[in-house]
């Protein structure tokens, strides 16, 4: 692989890392509104954010004994 390829690979990757703590900032001040425009309650919406830490926990164990 080329160094230009080498880098480009890394820093693609690194932007996807940086991606999810971004996403969960921007989602939790919006919690109030998202259950309104669903017509939900707030604890229904947080059930979001827990199930994407549980799949965000469970894809990071099959990553790691994948590529250990």
């Amino acid at each position: 692989m080329a160094k230009k390829q080498h880098f480009l690979l890394i820093l693609i990757l690194g932007s996807l890392a940086a991606l999810g703590p971004f996403s969960i900032d921007m989602y939790l001040p919006g919690f109030v509104d998202i259950a309104k425009d669903l017509k939900s309650t707030e604890s229904t919406v947080s059930l979001s954010l827990s199930s994407f830490f549980y799949w965000d926990f469970c894809r990071s164990i099959v990553v790691r004994s994948t590529f250990r």
